[in-house]
């Protein structure tokens, strides 16, 4: 009798070990997958499996409020996809206005996100028609990104300024009506940054507008709606990018 006990004894601390083997091995095997998921070479095998990319994205919030997090992490895994250029703009201009605090965010998940290679990526942030005002360590033009913030003075308030001074202008004689072209306009509406005007819009809100989001630059933009911003997933991110990726856009034919 005493015999079978410790045999029942020894075969349950055998199950025991081995169970909890099994358990390690699971979470071992999941840590890799989700470090996998985290890396950049994971982020850059989503980038070829959307149909196309685009080269300049708008993120329009329309939210009261406003998550700098997540605005960050748009901007990191955008730079890993390859895309070139991107606009965040909100309707009070809070992140043009607090672009140090929005430059701290995206330095912190710029190593979270990127690890290693983080390092290899430069993020410029312009604003009030300053560039590079934020580099961080980047040293190939290659793994660039620039984020323009933007406020509601940078959309119809420029455009009723511009008409202004142009009207001002032709009144006065100091430049001709003729002149006026809109290759002309939109040089100046560019500046100096030369930001191509965007492909894409992601709208964050329920609001059916986009506020004086920069009206001049998304004649052809193609525009994707998602509720909010406050804890987008990269899942969630990838999906609009495949979504624009699989639009036909006709540009007017």
């Amino acid at each position: 009798m005493f015999e079978q006990l410790v045999l029942r004894l020894i075969h349950c601390i055998l199950s025991f070990g081995v169970f909890v083997k099994q358990c390690t091995s699971y979470f071992i095997h999941f840590g890799l997958v989700f470090k996998q998921k985290s890396s950049v070479d994971f982020i850059k095998a989503d980038a070829r499996q959307i149909n196309k990319l685009p080269v300049h994205i708008g993120i329009v919030v329309l939210e009261e409020k406003l998550s700098y997090t997540d605005i960050a992490n748009i901007i990191i895994w955008s730079l890993a996809l390859g895309i070139s250029c991107i606009s965040v703009y909100d309707v009070n201009g809070d992140f043009k206005r607090n672009h140090a605090v929005l430059k701290g965010v995206v330095a912190k998940k710029q190593k979270e996100i990127l690890h290693d290679e983080s390092t290899k990526y430069s993020i410029c942030l312009h604003t009030n028609n300053q560039t590079d005002l934020y580099l961080e360590n980047g040293y190939s033009n290659n793994c660039k990104i620039d984020i323009q913030l933007v406020g509601p003075e940078d959309g119809r308030r420029e455009l009723v300024k511009l008409a202004q001074n142009l009207s001002r202008e032709v009144a006065t004689h100091q430049r001709k009506l003729e002149d006026i072209t809109i290759q002309h306009i939109d040089n100046i509406l560019q500046g100096t940054n030369k930001f191509p005007d965007p492909d894409l819009i992601i709208r964050f809100g329920t609001v059916d507008s986009l506020l004086g989001f920069l009206p001049w630059q998304i004649r052809l933009t193609e525009i994707l709606t998602h509720q909010t911003h406050d804890g987008l997933t990269y899942k969630s991110f990838i999906s609009l990018l495949h979504s624009y990726g699989d639009t036909d856009q006709r540009f007017g034919r």
